[in-house]
């Protein structure tokens, strides 16, 4: 194991006073977080109190570019769609870990089951309420100041710690992450090797999730008539077609929608669809097959199925095409990246379990599709928050959770980038 002898760590280990004792990494962060544990906690309630639903995260944004700036990152950038990028600088670029959170927040759906005002961001009981506490603004907070714990620290860094504050997120699609890993790091000569996202996982170790997607069955024919017969038979199949799940939302079926184009009579039946082991092309076909047969007895009518595409306009007026589907993912339970983070975090001090997002409404999802599937970049979920509340009237974080979710970040980010540091005593400096 490397020792590191740099001047910088002797000064800082002298200063905080520790005599005749050992001093490894994790005593180091553990001092420093005793030192933000308010600004911590105000600056995620200050978050929650921005509004930021998907594509207006501009004033998020330019608080979340001012606090990584004020918190000495060694860069801060903000790219063409609005994604907000820290940078911690390693001794090398052969290696970078990237944290990722999302900006912006799911609809506020139904605020009179609210008890408190969703904005509020107040804490009570030791506990932060407010619409994103936990999805995703906690979760935001903690992975920026768990770059300002690495930096504050001078633990010294063999590769790059990138804290990526990311748009468009519960829109599906995952438009954000997809540009900053399509433009934005490329742009920084940056190659992630390894993703955490700091989503709610109760500080448990998660390595995937279903996926989902959306889909317009579209059924076209001569006969206004023959056109609504089909569209009710194939909306009642539809909806008895998956197999239920107790409290997991398996699918949707919106309103049917009519037109007529060209002498045709048109219906459109929107439909969103849990992904399990098929991806969003083979659920397609299926619902196809399903349509078609539903449709059968209607009449002379044309089915068809396919994913729509809509265009996404960011704070920024940047507009891009794009497809509203999360694909499933999953990371080996015994991936060395999974390991490794086992042990850094038991070190630590922390026990995780290893498990999967439930995500028990359709909606709900995270960049580690696009990062394990698009870039093959091992991806694994830690942080603050409750995944039960997401999406939910009341949602909250347990304070404490945000604290240790710092910590544990910082720790994770050390551990796969870092030096190793350890067996110090005030007379060996």
């Amino acid at each position: 194991m490397v020792q590191y002898t740099g001047q910088e760590l002797a000064v800082d280990v002298k200063r905080l006073g520790i005599k005749k004792a050992g001093v490894d990494m994790y005593d180091l962060l553990k001092r420093k977080m005793t030192g933000v544990e308010s600004e911590l906690v105000d600056f995620a309630s200050e978050l929650i109190r921005m509004p930021s639903p998907s594509l207006e995260e501009q004033a998020v944004a330019r608080r979340v570019a001012e606090r990584m700036t004020e918190l000495g990152f060694d860069r801060v950038e903000t790219d063409a769609i609005g994604n907000v990028v820290g940078i911690l600088l390693g001794r090398s670029s052969e290696s970078t870990v990237m944290v990722n959170a999302h900006m912006d927040t799911a609809a506020v759906e139904a605020e009179s089951a609210w008890t408190r005002q969703p904005l509020s961001g107040v804490v009570e009981n030791g506990t932060l309420h407010g619409v994103g506490a936990s999805d995703c603004k906690g979760g935001l907070a903690a992975a920026i100041y768990a770059g300002a714990l690495l930096k504050r620290s001078l633990l010294p860094l063999r590769g790059n710690v990138v804290v990526a504050a990311t748009v468009a997120e519960e829109k599906g699609g995952s438009a954000g992450i997809r540009y900053l890993m399509e433009h934005t790091l490329p742009s920084l000569e940056l190659k992630p090797t390894h993703a955490i996202l700091a989503e709610p996982t109760g500080l448990d170790l998660f390595r995937g999730h279903t996926g989902w997607a959306q889909f317009d069955v579209v059924v076209q024919g001569i006969s206004p008539f023959e056109v609504d017969d089909a569209v009710q038979a194939i909306s009642r199949d539809l909806e008895l077609d998956p197999e239920a799940t107790p409290g997991i939302e398996e699918s949707r079926i919106d309103r049917p929608r009519f037109d007529n184009v060209g002498g045709y009579r048109r219906g459109v039946i929107g439909v969103s669809r849990r992904l399990a082991v098929m991806d969003a092309g083979a659920m397609c076909g299926r619902i196809e097959r399903t349509a078609t047969r539903a449709a059968h007895g209607a009449g002379n009518v044309n089915v068809a199925v396919q994913i729509p595409k809509t265009e996404q306009r960011f704070y920024t007026r940047q507009t891009r095409m794009t497809e509203t589907r999360v694909e499933a993912w999953e990371v080996d339970a015994y991936h060395p990246a999974i390991e490794r983070a086992r042990q850094v975090l038991a070190a630590a001090g922390r026990e995780p379990r290893v498990g999967k997002w439930t995500l028990p409404r359709l909606g709900m999802a995270t960049a580690g599709g696009v990062l394990v599937r698009d870039f093959n970049i091992p991806a694994l979920g830690y942080g603050p928050g409750i995944e039960a509340l997401c999406h939910a009237a009341d949602e909250s974080v347990p304070v404490q959770n945000l604290l240790d979710a710092a910590y544990g970040l910082a720790a994770l980010c050390h551990g796969y980038v870092g030096i190793p540091v350890c067996g110090w005593t005030s007379d060996e400096i």
